[in-house]
């Protein structure tokens, strides 16, 4: 959602459907939040962001979360060129 401020903030989501286990849900948080931060200043200014993560990202790895959320991130165009 496009926002008058100039910052882009981002909610992650996280439900006990991806893990009952509070520590598993904590650290798929903690790695779109390491992917977020690392691409922080790419992203498009005055965007309010909410990464809903579906059931079976606490599978993946780093890599494989990283690419599939930098890959949506471009199509929804929140990503400036690189």
């Amino acid at each position: 959602m496009k926002t008058d401020q100039t910052l882009t903030r981002f909610g992650i989501i996280v439900t006990t459907k991806v893990s009952k286990k509070a520590v598993v849900r904590n650290k798929v948080k903690r790695r779109v939040r390491e992917i977020i931060r690392q691409h922080l200043p790419q992203f498009k200014k005055g965007f309010d962001v909410i990464v809903f993560v579906l059931k079976g990202t606490e599978e993946k790895n780093f890599h494989e979360i990283k690419t599939a959320l930098l890959n949506l991130f471009k199509k929804s165009f929140l990503l400036t060129n690189d």
